[in-house]
């Protein structure tokens, strides 16, 4: 299943209660976790602990006169990780 940037954006604007930030903050260790094989660094933790409850508000990023440039697609393969196409 293909999740845009900005179905990930809405998603996580819909975190309104502090069970489902709690809930994100493990998911995202552990993915952490899962692609370091190791326990998270100082940055990481300080990363993983960041406000996200006001992330909507945040302004997008401006990628100048070219624009955001193009990507390749990714796809995830469990226990193998991310592969661009």
């Amino acid at each position: 299943m293909a999740t845009t940037r900005q179905h990930l954006h809405d998603l996580v604007d819909g975190l309104r209660d502090e069970a489902a930030l709690d809930l994100a903050e493990r998911f995202m260790a552990g993915l952490l976790v899962q692609q370091t094989g190791g326990a998270p660094t100082a940055e990481d933790a300080l990363w993983l602990g960041a406000d996200l409850s006001r992330l909507g508000e945040i302004e997008p990023y401006d990628w100048g006169a070219a624009g955001q440039p193009k990507g390749r697609p990714v796809r995830y393969v469990p226990n193998e990780g991310l592969f661009a196409e």
